[in-house]
C-alpha cells in the first residue's frame, strides 16, 4: 500500500509536466513506465541492468502502447545514442539515491541537458534530504529501543547509522545552486514528499 502511494505521488508529479516525449533514466522494473507510457507519444527508458531491461521488454511487448516504448541498457551517465534536443521530460526517480556522489549526479545532469527539447524539464524524484538524516536515524533507533537502553547507547546507534548510510542524500541547497552551476538550467522547483 505504501509502495503504491509512493508510485502514485511520483506519477502525479511527472504528469504535472505534461510529458509527450519522455526519457526515464533508471527505469528499473517499470513502475512509472506502466502508468505514464500509455499517455506519451514516446517513452524511452534506460537502465544499467541488462536483465532488468530484458524483463521489462517482455512485459511491455504485450501492451497496446509497446510500439511507443524504447528500452536501452546503459548507465545513467551514458547518453550516446539518445537523440539530442528531443525529450520534453527527463525523469530520474529514485535512481539517484544509488549514485556514488553528488559529482556523479552533476555529470549526469550535464549530459542530460542537451537531450532536452527547448522548454523541457528534468524531474528528480525521491531525493532524501541530507539534513534530516540524523532525525530519521534517531526516529528509527527510538522505535527499536525497548526502554532499557541509556540515552548514550541510543545516541551511539544513531551516530553509527548516520555514518554508515550508503544512499546519496542531498541538501536542498544543492538544487537551488544548479542554475549557477549548469548552463541551461533556468529554474528549480523543490517539493516536499509526503511521509
Amino acid at each position: 500500500e505504501q509502495m503504491q502511494d509512493w508510485r502514485d505521488a511520483a506519477v502525479r508529479a511527472v504528469r504535472r509536466l505534461r510529458p509527450r516525449c519522455l526519457l526515464e533514466i533508471g527505469v528499473g522494473s517499470g513502475l512509472l513506465l506502466r502508468e505514464l507510457a500509455p499517455d506519451c507519444a514516446e517513452y524511452w527508458g534506460t537502465d544499467f541492468s541488462a536483465p532488468t531491461i530484458e524483463t521489462l521488454h517482455s512485459a511491455v511487448r504485450s501492451q497496446p502502447w509497446a510500439d511507443r516504448v524504447t528500452l536501452r541498457t546503459q548507465p545513467a551517465h551514458a547518453t550516446e545514442g539518445l537523440p539530442q534536443r528531443y525529450f520534453d521530460t527527463v525523469v530520474l526517480n529514485s535512481v539517484i539515491q544509488y549514485f556514488p556522489d553528488a559529482a556523479y549526479l552533476l555529470e549526469v545532469l550535464r549530459k542530460v541537458l542537451p537531450l532536452l527539447a527547448p522548454g523541457g524539464s528534468i524531474h528528480l524524484g525521491d531525493v532524501r534530504n541530507q539534513a534530516l538524516l540524523p532525525y530519521f536515524a534517531a526516529a528509527v533507533e527510538l522505535a527499536r529501543a525497548d526502554g532499557t537502553e541509556s540515552a548514550d547507547a541510543i545516541r551511539e546507534r544513531v551516530r553509527r547509522a548516520t555514518l554508515s548510510e550508503r544512499e546519496l542524500l542531498l541538501a536542498p541547497e544543492f538544487f537551488t545552486g544548479l542554475a549557477g552551476r549548469l548552463p541551461g538550467v533556468t529554474g528549480v522547483d523543490i517539493e516536499l514528499g509526503r511521509m
